[in-house]
């Protein structure tokens, strides 16, 4: 695929799943390989934030690869399984945390892909962690 159908790809996952709610379609933009994944990923954080909407902030893409940074906003009013297994019960707070995700592109769906996002930063927003708003660190 060409670097304008691979930033036209990961913008229309984006958007047509996430934003429109529509999980069914993952195995239409992601290669069998990382349908489970993204389907978890997909439950834990519409569980945890069914008011979650993502946009995409920016896009590099070459003929075989796809990055993108992208924002996650929303308020926690369920459960939050985080990796690692830890667990937050629903805090009733906005937050808004950045995604940095490289996808490699087969035979035009999003395969093996790394992603960094800011852990740290939405348990300080979700009040779980000190050093973010609303206040001094636990204990102080």
């Amino acid at each position: 695929m060409s670097a304008t159908e691979n930033r036209e790809l990961i913008q229309r996952f984006w958007e047509e799943v996430w934003n429109q709610r529509n999980p069914d379609r993952i195995p239409e933009f992601v290669a069998e390989g990382e349908v489970r994944e993204t389907q978890g990923f997909y439950r834990v954080f519409t569980t945890a934030v069914p008011d979650l909407t993502i946009s995409v902030e920016e896009v590099v893409a070459d003929d075989d690869r796809v990055a993108e940074v992208v924002t996650f906003s929303g308020t926690q009013t369920g459960p939050l399984s985080l990796p690692g297994g830890m667990s937050l019960p629903a805090t009733g707070k906005t937050a808004t945390t950045r995604m940095v995700e490289i996808w490699q592109v087969e035979n035009g769906k999003l395969s093996k892909h790394f992603g960094e996002w800011d852990r740290i930063g939405l348990l300080q927003q979700l009040g779980v962690m000190g050093g973010g708003p609303g206040g001094p660190p636990p204990g102080q």
